[in-house]
């Protein structure tokens, strides 16, 4: 059973003594310099404003970190932190099994997040979501072999996240720096 099957609910003071363990963890972790470290992008731990709704901190046995690996992810954890019709999210708390065409051989595909959101008509929608620059989301715009290999993949990995969601209800989403609003 995945974290998405069952919603844990929990008491005021459990929530309370959550996030403290949750804030704690992300300290103690500071201090001792393990954050992610990839030069390249913005990279670090999210402490969110109303940890109620986040799936890491309040249906997980010990708090999770939340780990933004850029800061196309940072935004979109504030967004999903601010965002009212957005009553529960998740960072990283799903695993995929694919195939890696590049190693040639099953690995887990770990999407950057997952949301659960009230439509204007109070419909439930439930997506996951994968954050990446548009040059590693199709061919058409990819500039060198890198990138190539990147998409190819990315295919794999979005191939086995459809399936996974098809057949739990969930919509699959790729955002990329145009419809992120940031480009």
């Amino acid at each position: 059973m995945d974290a998405i099957d069952s919603q844990h609910i929990v008491s005021l003071g459990e929530a309370a003594l959550k996030y403290k363990q949750y804030v704690s963890l992300i300290e103690d972790k500071l201090k001792k310099h393990e954050k992610p470290h990839n030069r390249k992008w913005k990279q670090g731990f999210f402490i969110p404003k109303k940890p109620l709704k986040c799936m890491n901190i309040m249906e997980t046995q010990e708090p999770q970190p939340i780990v933004y690996r850029s800061g196309w992810e940072k935004q979109f954890a504030e967004w999903c932190d601010n965002t009212s019709a957005i009553y529960r999210w998740g960072s990283e708390i799903i695993r995929i099994l694919y195939k890696d065409p590049i190693k040639n051989k099953m690995s887990f595909y770990t999407p950057d997040f997952y949301i659960e959101y009230l439509d204007d008509l109070k419909r439930v929608h439930k997506v996951l979501i994968e954050i990446k620059p548009l040059k590693e989301t199709t061919l058409k715009e990819t500039s060198n072999g890198y990138d190539k290999l990147m998409v190819a993949k990315n295919s794999m990995k979005w191939a086995a996240a459809i399936q996974y969601c098809k057949k739990r209800g969930i919509e699959f989403k790729v955002m990329h720096e145009h419809n992120l609003g940031i480009a």
